[in-house]
């Protein structure tokens, strides 16, 4: 049993596969399961197949997982006619793309606008708490948010008594961090 090293964003549901093959000649073994492990944890089974004795686990969800390298095991249990056989293998799960959407809005000369900005994982779709979003308008640095359990940051940002009317671009910056890569959102404040 041979397991086959993988690679992954944080978030991405992938598959998981290993390859059996008889060691006197090395030919494929079919119809034989194969059960999965990340880290010592069981997390699913696959069946291989004839062509190439490949035993592939679908669906494996890595948002649980930490960035970095992981121990993926691949387990054959004994039966009558092979012996029990293990590989270790290793899973590598990389930091995740991020959107972030940064929300437009209108406002009068010295009130207060809201400013928010939605920041998800590209790969699951997620959105991602906790994390803190820079708000520039146009290119200056007004403020920062933190993101809630849905997504959004937001700033109180009061527009100057002297701003020029019209549109003014609002940009939302997340920095990243270990887990999650960098992403930028725009959108447009237009001061009556």
């Amino acid at each position: 049993l041979a397991g086959v090293n993988a690679a992954a964003k944080l978030g991405d549901t992938i598959a998981l596969r290993a390859k059996l093959t008889r060691t006197t000649d090395n030919s494929a073994v079919s119809g034989q399961t194969v059960t999965f492990s990340v880290d010592g944890t069981s997390v699913g089974i696959g069946t291989s197949v004839a062509s190439d004795g490949t035993a592939t686990f679908n669906g494996y969800d890595t948002s649980n997982l930490s960035v970095g390298t992981h121990t993926l095991t691949a387990e054959y249990a004994a039966t009558t006619n092979y012996k029990a056989s293990s590989s270790s293998a290793t899973l590598t799960i990389n930091a995740a793309n991020t959107t972030l959407a940064a929300n437009s809005a209108t406002q009068t000369r010295g009130q207060i606008q809201v400013l928010s900005a939605r920041l998800w994982n590209s790969q699951s779709g997620s959105y991602l708490s906790g994390k803190t979003v820079t708000f520039k308008i146009d290119g200056t640095t007004v403020g920062t948010g933190t993101t809630g359990t849905d997504g959004y940051a937001r700033y109180s940002y009061t527009v100057p008594s002297d701003a020029t009317v019209g549109a003014h671009t609002i940009t939302a910056v997340f920095d990243g961090d270990t887990d999650y890569n960098t992403s930028t959102g725009t959108g447009t404040i237009t001061v009556n």
